[in-house]
C-alpha cells in the first residue's frame, strides 16, 4: 500500500540529528508492514501532483501552531485580534 507523508514540519534538531525529519519518524513507526512510502515537504512548497497518488495519507505534526510562536513566514498574527 503506497502511503503518502505530507510533511508540515522540522522536527526539532535534537531530534533530527538522531531519528530524522518527522517524515522519517513516520516511516519508522509504520516501517516492516508492508508499506510504501513517499513524502512530500508541503512546508516547502512540494505537493502531490493529486490525492490519487497514494492509497492512504500521513500528515505529520508540527513544532508552528495556528496561535502562538513561532509564526511561519508571511502568517499573520492573530493572537492580536483576540
Amino acid at each position: 500500500m503506497k502511503t503518502g507523508i505530507l510533511q508540515t514540519g522540522r522536527s526539532p534538531e535534537k531530534i533530527r540529528d538522531v531519528h530524522g525529519g518527522y517524515d522519517d519518524l513516520s516511516k519508522g513507526l509504520l516501517g516492516g508492514r508492508g508499506f510504501e512510502f513517499e513524502a512530500y515537504a508541503v512546508l516547502d512548497s512540494k505537493f502531490p501532483t493529486s490525492a490519487r497518488d497514494a492509497n492512504g495519507w500521513l500528515i505529520t505534526g508540527s513544532r508552528v501552531g495556528t496561535i502562538g510562536s513561532p509564526s511561519p513566514a508571511g502568517a499573520k498574527d492573530s493572537s492580536a485580534d483576540t
